[in-house]
């Protein structure tokens, strides 16, 4: 778009005000100048009104803006025989029902919407790609198909059909209204981001001329043809469905979209509960929403005591990180106690309560793990290590969920992300993730697991998988441990880097045929 005069004076206050907004200093306006209009473009309009549609989410003492999706709304409420869209994203339930509405009062509405092929990217698939997925469904389960069509752009390329990547954000009503701008049709672009969109409505009929022109242009473009048999088609059926079923371009077409993308509905909801709000995501909502907690306004001794609670976790990670109680985590302290515990014939019962106690108080785990390696060595160091860490997963699992049910549901309010509260279902993988890459220490992560509702069995499960390839790794180098511990040489350095290579090697290896075991049970499922 290009627009001069008095337009382009109120397109330059919203790029001052949004600049306002990100560096928070006021930018001055210039001066009005010279006519830069380019002597080689020729304007599609003259003299025409110029709408400036805004998306502008709450910020500070502004109230949010919802200028385009209003736009959106009532320029489909008053459409009378067509509606001709390109964008990028389809997901927005306002628009798609906005849209079923009016179909359905209307039944002569014609509806023709131009999007891209799937990206091929995993996230934005499970995404927006879900979205677009739930918008095409209510779409074609609530209306008649013979007047409605969902297509995407191909192109001949190097002898192979491409999908082209539609980005455009396009929506022409009849042949009397056209808008182009930033917005998606998407969740996100009515009430989170940031939007610009410019709209014309004709009221002379050389501007109704104008707009249709440049629909018929872009569908021309699409099916690989020119503009005169796009209009000569249209003059003729006075239809857009008509052109598009007429024309098939050997260079250039339209396809009926077919989203067969592998989408995981547990992963998509958690997604595109992120990637496509329909407002800024409130860090105190959504971290409450994580949790599936119930509304619930917080007493003053509650605040205390999630207070306490939290300090209270923090004090014990700093405290094996920088007090001196971080040297029970060197072998050659805690060497002494290990030895005692070896010899003892109460050991078997002896280092699993070890484990239990350091994940109550939240000892590093991978340091324990290594000391129960260098004192048992590699066959009895990795069942030590292993069931050892099975057991205080498991009691801090139930800390967590003990926590939770009593005390995180009624604290912290009704929306603490929807992600956890599908971690029930998808809880394998989360686990095994969170053990191959820990965000966090490993007490932490059994506490927040019990408390996000993910079942137990997958959650021992997941954390067998997870962990067991880096104990087996550490168990199995005892010896090079103990060797590195006490002189760090670059061959026993190297051996180590080496055998940190070969864990994540696992690791990731473990987690790919975990996703592949999941995919072929949904496929299972889905054939049943």
């Amino acid at each position: 778009m290009m627009v001069d005069g008095e337009a382009a004076a109120a397109l330059a206050e919203v790029v001052r005000e949004r600049w306002s907004d990100a560096e928070c200093e006021k930018s001055p306006p210039i001066d009005p100048c010279n006519d830069f209009w380019p002597d080689f473009i020729t304007p599609d309009f003259e003299r025409i009104d110029i709408g400036i549609a805004r998306t502008l989410p709450e910020l500070n003492d502004r109230k949010e803006v919802r200028e385009i999706e209003r736009l959106y709304v009532e320029s489909i409420e008053a459409t009378q025989k067509s509606i001709y869209i390109e964008n990028q994203y389809l997901s927005s339930t306002r628009i798609v029902d906005a849209l079923i509405k009016r179909m359905k009062e209307n039944q002569e509405l014609e509806v023709v919407v131009i999007s891209r092929g799937a990206s091929g990217k995993w996230v934005e698939d499970q995404s927006m790609g879900s979205g677009r997925i739930d918008f095409e469904k209510k779409l074609i389960d609530a209306i008649d198909q013979s007047r409605l069509r969902l297509l995407y752009a191909t192109a001949v390329h190097d002898g192979k059909e491409t999908p082209v990547n539609i980005h455009s954000k396009v929506m022409i009503v009849d042949n009397s209204f056209l808008r182009v701008g930033s917005s998606n049709l998407s969740n996100r672009s009515m009430g989170l981001d940031s939007e610009c969109d410019l709209a014309f409505e004709a009221q002379t009929e050389s501007q109704r001329e104008a707009i249709c022109r440049i629909r018929n242009d872009l569908l021309a473009e699409h099916l690989g043809t020119d503009i005169a048999t796009v209009a000569e088609i249209y003059r003729r059926d006075e239809s857009l469905l008509a052109v598009i079923d007429g024309i098939t371009g050997e260079k250039r077409n339209l396809k009926a979209i077919q989203d067969d993308i592998m989408i995981d509905g547990e992963w998509a909801k958690s997604l595109r509960s992120v990637a496509d709000p329909d407002g800024p995501l409130v860090p105190e909502e959504f971290v409450g929403d994580m949790y599936g907690a119930k509304e619930k306004k917080l007493r003053r001794y509650q605040i205390l005591a999630v207070g306490l609670i939290g300090l209270t976790v923090l004090a014990l990670i700093m405290i094996w990180q920088f007090t001196p109680l971080a040297q029970l985590t060197d072998y050659k302290n805690a060497e002494p106690f290990l030895a005692a515990v070896r010899e003892s014939p109460f050991t078997f019962a002896a280092v699993p309560l070890i484990y239990i106690l350091a994940s109550i108080v939240f000892f590093p785990i991978t340091a324990l793990i290594a000391l129960t390696a260098l004192t048992f060595g590699p066959w009895w160091g990795f069942l030590y290590a292993f069931t050892g860490s099975l057991l205080g997963a498991t009691v801090t699992f139930f800390i967590g969920d003990f926590a939770g049910r009593i005390k995180l549901r009624d604290l912290m309010g009704k929306r603490i992300n929807r992600i956890s509260r599908k971690l029930s279902d998808k809880g394998i993988l989360a686990v095994i993730t969170s053990r191959i890459v820990p965000l966090a220490p490993f007490s932490l992560i059994n506490l927040v697991s019990g408390a996000a509702h993910i079942r137990f069995r997958d959650y021992l499960i997941g954390t067998a998988v997870g962990m067991a390839p880096g104990i087996a790794v550490m168990t199995a180098l005892g010896d090079t441990l103990r060797r590195v511990w006490q002189h760090p040489t670059p061959l026993n350095l190297t051996i180590m880097v080496l055998a940190g290579l070969a864990w994540l090697g696992l690791s990731v290896g473990l987690q790919i045929l975990v996703t592949r075991w999941r995919a072929r049970r949904r496929s299972e499922s889905n054939d049943a």
